[in-house]
């Protein structure tokens, strides 16, 4: 039997039965390198990037400052003509930490043809030109490669005294939404909505973010609509795990997407509703690989044992009722709900310093809480927070919804709006 690990007065988190020595090196946890994300080329997000890990670049005064290999819209031409009539955005690519001053792809207005063609990308489809009344030509006033994508559809315009009429019966592009609607006719349903994901070595300077439905892909993936209530990454094992509020579990197993399961299938008697979940990895004190998690749901703590194999069994005590630690100057955890857990390892320091073990956690009081192995707390308003700090492109405060880590390399990832 190994010694327990306590964290805030919470639970007990450290690995409390013996377990067998898995010594296998497991797949990177993203589980393919060839498929990693557009930040970070191990992050083990499963999105996938080129570019080298470490700290993000510094290079450039924000709010220029960007990570080499981010992708941004740019557009030169007047703000009220973007991505309207022929006119559309296009892309530039983060390079030394700036980005250029050139956009791939736009289109700008030029000046208006009778041509069935907003030219101009004033709204209006050919003013000013002559016909003859009751003329009738199609017109479509949305960037041309959107007609007839999705519900996007071209209308038509009749000649009244001599000019052409408004357009009528065209539908044109609008932001997305979660609706099963390809509302801005790009091909893609529900493509650029919801949650998104961002990502920050912890000794870094600047977060990168996409939309989750560009992290997170495959035929198994969670919806780009989907509720998440809870993630947390098993670094040993390369497994991602993320709970939504449906009540299932959408897991990744060395970087490839499982078939979705009933979350209580994995883990017997765990509530419909969960505030946050976090790890401790075998690994911190040896050779075994695996988890212990915790998940907290006010009042009540739910402790498991994940292993390499996937089997889950409960913690002798469980439930745990929760403390209040005010006192201690940490939260009133009986009462207030954890938003998200970011935990940080450093295995090096094991036995060493108590801060080789520190759980981030936002609470519903408005505060990010630190805790260490020491059972020491600490607290800042969540804009004055190490995560946030002093960061580029940090996440908007008291919004996010879920977090967890990567311990190779040493990042925190939040899931926010």
């Amino acid at each position: 039997m190994r010694g327990f690990i306590v964290f805030p007065c919470l639970v007990i988190v450290g690995c409390a039965t013996s377990r067998p020595e898995y010594h296998a090196n497991p797949e990177e946890p993203d589980g393919d390198a060839s498929v990693d994300a557009p930040f970070d080329s191990s992050s083990h997000d499963g999105s996938g990037d080129s570019q080298p890990d470490g700290p993000a670049i510094e290079a450039g005064q924000w709010p220029g400052i960007c990570v080499d290999g981010d992708v941004e819209e740019c557009y030169t031409g007047p703000a009220t003509t973007k991505d309207v009539g022929a006119c559309k955005h296009g892309t530039h690519v983060c390079s030394d930490g700036k980005y250029p001053p050139t956009c791939d792809g736009q289109i700008l207005p030029t000046d208006e043809q009778c041509n069935g063609i907003d030219d101009n990308c004033d709204g209006t489809v050919d003013e000013g030109c002559a016909c003859s009344n009751g003329d009738t030509v199609p017109c479509y006033g949305g960037p041309p490669n959107t007609e007839g994508v999705g519900p996007c559809k071209g209308g038509t315009q009749t000649c009244v005294n001599g000019l052409w009429g408004a357009c009528q019966g065209a539908v044109l592009p609008i932001p997305e939404t979660c609706n099963g609607i390809d509302d801005d006719c790009n091909g893609s349903i529900d493509d650029k909505t919801g949650l998104r994901l961002f990502s920050m070595p912890f000794d870094g300077q600047a977060w990168s973010s996409q939309f989750l439905s560009d992290a997170w892909k495959g035929a198994n993936a969670p919806p780009a609509c989907a509720n998440v209530m809870a993630a947390v990454q098993l670094t040993d094992i390369g497994r991602l795990l993320v709970f939504t509020d449906d009540g299932m579990l959408y897991w990744r197993k060395n970087g490839v997407w499982m078939a979705p399961i009933f979350a209580t299938g994995r883990f017997p008697s765990l509530p419909a509703t969960i505030d946050s979940v976090y790890q401790v990895p075998y690994s911190v004190f040896g050779p075994n690989l695996g988890a212990t998690l915790t998940f907290s749901a006010v009042p009540y703590a739910y402790l498991y044992d994940y292993d390499i194999n996937d089997s889950v069994t409960k913690a002798d005590d469980f439930p745990v009722i929760m403390t209040d630690d005010t006192s201690k100057g940490g939260p009133n955890q009986k009462d207030v709900r954890a938003r998200w857990s970011v935990e940080r390892f450093d295995p090096s320091q094991y036995q060493q310093s108590a801060d080789a073990l520190l759980l981030y956690r936002e609470y519903d009081d408005g505060k990010v809480y630190q805790f260490n192995a020491a059972f020491e707390w600490k607290s800042w308003s969540v804009a004055q927070s190490p995560l946030w700090q002093g960061k580029a492109n940090a996440p908007p405060t008291a919004k996010c919804v879920a977090g967890f880590a990567d311990h190779d390399p040493d990042k925190a990832y939040l899931i926010c709006p």
